[in-house]
């Protein structure tokens, strides 16, 4: 947040209230969002670095969990959590996510490529004979 930024969401420039401009979302405001994104970009960037420990993956997750943000106002429930609440809780499980799947896809082996020389096994048949 800016330091224009009250700790209630509140800009001091404008008035305008994080759940208001969640809710400016929810109608269709594309500026909206954007707000929230200027608001909002360093501290999420922040928790998404981390989380992935990556630069370039804490970038893909922000601008993610940013597209969320905007596909999924309609679903904010200002009486449940604080939009703050709710937009960090988003960058979180989508790093938490982008994690899960990074870790999967680099573990897995190219399908043509030969196997490590540590998994090949030895053709111990002509000795035994």
């Amino acid at each position: 947040m800016s330091r224009s930024d009250d700790l209630n969401g509140r800009n001091a420039e404008d008035g305008v209230t994080d759940e208001d401009l969640l809710a400016m979302a929810a109608r269709g405001d594309p500026d909206a969002v954007a707000r929230l994104y200027d608001r909002y970009r360093t501290m999420t960037y922040g928790l998404a670095l981390k989380i992935t420990t990556d630069v370039t993956l804490a970038e893909d997750v922000v601008q993610d969990a940013f597209v969320g943000v905007w596909r999924n106002a309609v679903r904010y429930t200002p009486e449940r959590a604080s939009a703050r609440t709710w937009i960090m809780a988003i960058v979180h499980h989508r790093a938490v996510d982008a994690i899960r799947r990074r870790r999967f896809t680099t573990e897995l082996p190219e399908p043509d490529a030969p196997p490590p020389a540590s998994m090949v096994v030895a053709d111990v048949w002509p000795e035994v004979a």
